[in-house]
């Protein structure tokens, strides 16, 4: 995960139509605005299978195959898991990690104290949680031992496609050779994980591993923290490039991605001067983010917090698409948001319901700002970023009803043309593939607020026929669990906790959103809502 402190930006900046602020103070919060969905308006599509990812730590690999963690993660959809993750990803060698020795002319598996799951654990994890992967590969290895990993992933055991001889000698023999270890595993069959990342954050090298090139305070153990170096490779070291290659050898359907710090010039310009050498061929940039280093918490913070995703993601993706488009112009290079949470260290704050407010905003302002994909930091494990804590019985966090109510929102947002001007509602507006309208109303105030809802199309107010309300709301922003749709503690699957119906009355519908809150109401069109037509019979003589 991310152990540097990142610049913040604060500046004031207008938001993208499709996310709308409601500013009012809590005194207003019964206000009776309305809110309006332009359902005929431009959509911005994406993919919720990439965009609502998260991170699956493999220092929690005693607990990679608890039913409780397979079922508890199932229920949040079916995005990526991204695997090792972190700086972790530094010290994993893929091959010694599954033989279970550290073998000779490959990366050896972490330190002396340190287990790592096997990819056999991964591949079995990806199965049993219904999930596609990424992987975030180790950077210090070679070319041939990442192509070698993609073969064990995605080669069939007859496979004779050569992956050839590395940097340090090692004949990597053919992708068939690895798919038989995949095999003799327990999975006979490929698991096709497609989505890579050529190292996790070597901006943040430390000068021991990575030379002069990187920050006194650097943290990841990587051979260089210079961005064109990175692409380019080096004498002594592949770099993305021939990374690329030799993976796409093995599988041509296979994306590798790089990463890009949050501005162009910090960390001794790592991310200008990796665009520059690669924004005409890399696949995708991956970067992370962390609102808060160490967070200040006061009642100052949370009315500052609140404001910081829809101020700070405009900002960062209009900068760097611009360098991405002088130096490569015309290609529209995807941008990845691989980790993403309030604060770097574990802040208490971390496991208070405010956090899973700021975290739904986020991937709101995410998926309004274009973003392919992105992964929450993290799924599983003892600290206060986690969903589930694999030290209590993988007890839900706030933040787990976040993500989860996102994975019900659809795949299209749509235009918020209306809503007022002042307030604590984030309101994001969509529809899901079936054709159903949804909106996801984040409500920061402690008060309820009341908002009459219209939707049109064309200018001209929608009807619907039923609709639903899924609730996870707190007692204050301070507090430590949340109740999903009234129930505290619901079953695995969330059986117990249904969704409950919206009385629909006319074309203006009205809902009181609960403090501290956040709130998905879909809502379905009948009959009624079709245009009508009129077939005449025909009468051949």
């Amino acid at each position: 995960m991310l152990r540097y402190r990142l610049l913040v930006l604060c500046l004031c900046c207008l938001l993208g139509t499709h996310a709308l602020p409601i500013h009012a103070n809590e005194n207003e919060a019964n206000a009776t605005t309305a809110i309006v969905v332009n359902t005929s308006g431009t959509p911005i599509t994406f993919d919720p299978q990439r965009m609502l990812g998260v991170n699956a730590t493999m220092w929690i690999r005693n607990e990679l195959d608890n039913p409780q963690l397979h079922a508890r993660t199932r229920a949040l959809g079916t995005a990526l898991a991204r695997m090792p993750a972190g700086s972790d990803s530094e010290d994993y060698g893929w091959l010694s990690c599954e033989t279970g020795t550290n073998v000779p002319d490959a990366e050896p598996c972490g330190g002396p104290n340190i287990h790592y799951g096997r990819p056999t654990d991964i591949v079995n994890f990806l199965r049993a949680t219904n999930r596609p992967g990424i992987f975030t590969l180790n950077m210090n290895s070679t070319a041939q031992e990442a192509a070698a990993l993609v073969a064990f992933f995605n080669s069939r055991t007859t496979d004779t496609t050569m992956i050839g001889i590395d940097r340090r000698g090692r004949d990597w023999g053919t992708a068939g050779q690895w798919a038989q270890l995949r095999a003799r595993n327990g999975n006979p069959e490929p698991i096709n994980l497609l989505v890579y990342e050529y190292g996790n954050e070597p901006a943040g090298g430390t000068q021991a591993s990575g030379g002069s090139s990187c920050t006194p305070w650097g943290w990841e153990r990587v051979w260089t923290c210079d961005g064109g170096e990175y692409i380019r490779g080096s004498a002594d070291h592949d770099g993305y490039r021939q990374f690329r290659a030799a993976m796409q050898r093995v599988d041509p359907r296979i994306t590798l991605g790089a990463f890009a710090t949050e501005t162009l010039d910090g960390y001794n310009s790592f991310t200008a001067e990796a665009i520059a050498a690669g924004a005409r061929e890399v696949d995708f940039y991956s970067l992370h983010h962390y609102g808060y280093f160490q967070p200040t918490v006061n009642s100052q913070f949370y009315p500052a917090a609140s404001q910081l995703p829809s101020n700070f993601w405009p900002t960062t993706t209009q900068a760097l698409r611009s360098e991405i488009a002088r130096h490569a112009p015309g290609r529209a290079v995807p941008i990845w948001v691989n980790e993403y949470n309030l604060a770097i260290d574990h802040a208490p704050v971390g496991r208070q319901s405010f956090t899973a407010l700021y975290l739904a905003d986020t991937v709101g302002q995410i998926i309004a700002n274009g973003y392919t994909g992105a992964s929450h930091w993290n799924l599983a494990d003892g600290g206060a970023h986690a969903l589930l804590n694999s030290e209590n019985n993988f007890v839900r966090s706030p933040q787990y009803y976040a993500v989860l109510l996102w994975s019900r929102f659809g795949n299209r947002m749509l235009p918020v043309t209306s809503g007022g001007t002042e307030g604590t509602l984030r309101v994001y507006a969509g529809r899901t593939s079936a054709g159903a309208e949804t909106l996801l109303v984040i409500n920061y105030a402690s008060q309820a607020a009341t908002r009459t809802l219209r939707f049109e199309a064309n200018g001209q107010p929608i009807t619907f026929a039923r609709a639903t309300v899924d609730t996870a709301s707190a007692a204050s922003q301070t507090d430590t669990t949340m109740r999903f749709n009234g129930v505290p503690d619901p079953n695995d699957d969330l059986s117990n906790a249904p969704a409950s119906s919206l009385t629909i009355t006319g074309e203006n519908l009205s809902h009181t959103f609960p403090g501290t809150s956040v709130t998905l109401i879909t809502l379905r069109r009948g009959a009624a809502d079709m245009v009508p037509r009129m077939y005449l019979p025909t009468t051949q003589r």
